[in-house]
């Protein structure tokens, strides 16, 4: 069931609210979520990405992958797992610059 739910939110220095609608990733959003795991500078030591392994997250369970659009640009990414008894919820990555605190 592929449902997407819209947030107001506020960008820098623009007091009309700009929408960041939050939806599941598609087959062609896998570069543009390869690009944002490499921006938003995760562990290292891990093993790497690549776009077939994303492809196939996406392929079995096309739900499991969240993404968070502003403009039409990904600018946040979620992936979720559920084992029928708890949710999982895991590689939350955002832009430093969607991170800030904005005080």
């Amino acid at each position: 069931m592929r449902e997407t739910w819209v947030v107001p939110a506020m960008t820098e220095g623009d007091p009309r609210p700009d929408e960041i609608s939050i939806d599941s990733a598609s087959l062609s959003d896998v570069a543009d979520l390869l690009a944002l795991w490499e921006a938003a500078a995760e562990n290292e030591s891990r093993p790497a990405d690549t776009a077939d392994a994303v492809r196939t997250l996406l392929i079995r369970d096309p739900d499991a992958c969240l993404v968070a659009r502003q403009g039409g640009r990904i600018v946040g990414s979620l992936i979720a797992g559920w084992d029928g008894w708890r949710a999982h919820l895991y590689r939350l990555a955002v832009p430093a610059r969607h991170a800030t605190s904005r005080n």
